[in-house]
């Protein structure tokens, strides 16, 4: 409190009460003293407390001053009152004085010729709408694909919310007044579906979001909606309508009951390369099937997403579900090879409205052993080096020779990189359908190691003269392969197999050689290669002979056993071919009584072809009746004749 014109008399002058002022959240009179805008239209009631005058003294002099605040004391009403001083005293503000402005009210009490002020009372008097009377800028709708209301868009969200554009002057307590109309311009009486109260958290963002009920907006239904709003302050002055803004709404029924995605797998249960280059369904490829949902419309598109990979839309046929898509080798491997699990969705658009069905979860291996490539998924991988092929005895690059009849084939190569334990190496030697041989990677195998492989005689003699027969591997491990390019081979061990059997010209009448034949056994055995149509001069023999401890060559004896080579000769071709069996040591004289020895020959024919003979046998025994063995050092028989 104080005093313009000297010494207070009184110092508990309370301020003047009104009773008009808006009231605060703890149902104070605001600090600003605020009047609403009904308040002024007619005088405002002001009351003063008890005690503003000495019931001692005869008269005072009451003076009420309203001034723009921070001007002096302006005297409005002035009144001398006498005893008995009333407990609080009514005096009200004329409405010419409440004009737009922040005053100061308070009043000023006389006594014998000293004036006492009581203290001041903010009183803001508000007649000018919000933004200074001027409409605000359109709504702007947010979030709404296209800007078109959908049924699916309100069952989502249950609201549509619309930006209000930062007006002038902006206050806390400000209200929205939200309108929802069907035309436009909308009719003047169109009563608010909501109403918004701004905050300073608002304003300070410069973000005042409004939203509509989806209650309000089913209500009104579908087609062109014009949605616009007013401002109101906290006074109750009410700004101009701001402009419509023109929305389209669809409220016809949207995709609903949406089921996950099928996805069909190999028979390993899973997404793998032969599935992805073939298709579990036989159509070619991997495939995502979307079953019938409801509401389905010739409008909607449908957009799969493998691992967030967004395949190319497809139209929706309401007739035509399932529903199939391709999913092209790139968004099979937007996630990685794996091993792993695919999340696979897909979402149906409608206009731009956008349905997400529920997710499945697909497991998937895309690893290979060996190095990759670009074109993969294809099954032929042509980084992959090629093997080589090498007869046993020829060992020639990528060729099998008659020499190498019977005897496996080594298959050479460097392994793959980043060769992983229990990783295969499958060799194909002309089949398609099964491979003949393998390498199994080892701990501590590096790539480009050299490695051997072994293809088994019983595999090559199928096919034993193929000028130029495919060979070829393919990398394993367990779940999807690759296919190295073939080498092509020359096989030419084909099988003669109707050659007659060699004989043995000096054995007697009883197929016998003893100490009396001629030639003695210690000058060698004659084994003689009949002629034969398919013994052309050029080609070579093989003589293969066995000694035995029986009679019926049966028996081989360990290490009595040779092989003889012979080119034949043109006049061998027409006249027979003899091989003669040395030395005696170690191929004869093993055998001494009741022995036997076999003899079989094989043709190796210049073409390549190979012919093996059937076997004879001779009865073999150097043992006289007496019991004594004949031997270089004893002929018996020249004993005998003597």
């Amino acid at each position: 409190m104080y005093s313009e014109s000297g010494p207070d008399r009184r110092a508990d002058l309370k301020a003047p009460e009104v009773d008009a002022i808006i009231k605060d959240e703890n149902q104070q009179p605001r600090a600003d003293g605020l009047l609403p805008i009904k308040a002024l239209e007619a005088p405002v009631r002001v009351v003063l407390p008890g005690g503003y005058a000495d019931p001692r003294l005869p008269s005072v002099i009451l003076d009420l001053g309203w001034q723009f605040q921070g001007a002096p004391f302006n005297s409005v009403y002035q009144d001398t009152l006498t005893p008995p001083y009333e407990d609080e005293f009514e005096l009200f503000i004329p409405t010419a004085l409440l004009n737009h402005g922040v005053y100061d009210l308070q009043y000023k009490i006389t006594q014998l010729g000293v004036p006492s002020f009581s203290l001041k009372r903010t009183i803001t008097v508000d007649t000018q709408a919000p933004n200074y009377g001027m409409p605000g800028y359109a709504l702007q709708v947010q979030d709404v694909p296209g800007g078109e209301i959908t049924e699916e868009y309100l069952a989502q969200h249950g609201e549509v919310r619309f930006k209000v554009p930062m007006y002038s002057v902006a206050r806390p307590e400000d209200t929205v007044e939200l309108f929802w109309s069907d035309q436009n311009p909308p009719p003047s009486d169109e009563n608010a579906v909501h109403t918004k109260r701004v905050t300073q958290a608002e304003i300070d963002s410069d973000t005042i979001l409004v939203a509509y009920d989806a209650a309000v907006i089913r209500a009104s239904g579908s087609g062109l909606r014009y949605p616009w709003y007013r401002l109101k302050d906290l006074a109750g002055n009410i700004g101009p309508a701001a402009p419509v803004v023109q929305t389209p709404v669809d409220l016809t029924p949207g995709p609903s009951d949406l089921l996950a995605p099928r996805v069909m797998l190999s028979v390993r249960g899973l997404i793998d390369r032969e599935h992805a280059r073939e298709g579990a369904n036989g159509e070619g490829g991997l495939v995502v099937e979307i079953d019938h949902y409801d509401n389905a419309s010739d409008q909607d598109h449908a957009i799969i997403s493998w691992q967030g990979f967004k395949l190319s839309e497809r139209p929706v046929d309401p007739t035509g579900f399932p529903l199939r898509a391709f999913v092209p080798w790139p968004a099979q491997v937007v996630g990685g090879l794996g091993p792993d699990d695919a999340l696979v969705q897909y979402e149906i658009r409608r206009n731009l409205q956008l349905t997400p069905s529920p997710v499945t979860s697909v497991p998937f291996d895309l690893r290979v052993a060996g190095q990759d490539h670009t074109a993969a998924p294809a099954l032929l991988n042509r980084l992959l080096t090629l093997l080589e092929v090498r007869g046993r005895k020829s060992d020639q690059a990528n060729k099998l020779e008659p020499i190498d009849h019977g005897l496996d084939a080594r298959v050479l190569m460097q392994l793959f990189d980043n060769p992983q334990p229990d990783e295969r190496v499958l060799v194909y030697w002309g089949n398609p359908h099964q491979h003949v041989a393998q390498y199994i990677v080892k701990a501590g195998d590096q790539p480009a190691k050299p490695i051997e492989i072994s293809v088994p005689w019983a595999i090559i003699e199928q096919q034993p003269n193929d000028r130029a027969l495919p060979v070829w591997y393919r990398t394993d491990n367990g779940v999807n392969q690759q296919l190295a390019n073939s080498t092509l081979v020359d096989v030419a061990v084909e099988l003669i197999r109707d050659l007659p059997p060699p004989t043995f010209p000096h054995a007697d009448k009883w197929g016998y050689l003893n100490c009396c034949s001629i030639p003695r056994l210690w000058e060698g055995v004659s084994v003689r290669v009949e002629p034969h149509a398919l013994i052309q001069a050029g080609d070579t023999l093989e003589l293969n002979w066995q000694g035995h401890d029986s009679l019926n060559g049966s028996s081989p004896i360990p290490g009595v056993a040779a092989t003889f080579r012979r080119e034949v000769s043109t006049a061998e071709a027409t006249q027979g071919c003899v091989f003669v069996v040395l030395p005696y040591d170690t191929l004869i004289e093993p055998m001494v009584s009741n022995a036997s020895a076999t003899a079989d020959y094989r043709l190796l024919k210049q073409d390549g072809r190979v012919g093996i003979s059937k076997r004879d046998v001779v009865k073999i025994t150097r043992a006289m009746p007496s019991g004594e063995v004949c031997s270089p050092s004893n002929d018996l028989c020249d004993k005998a004749i003597d």
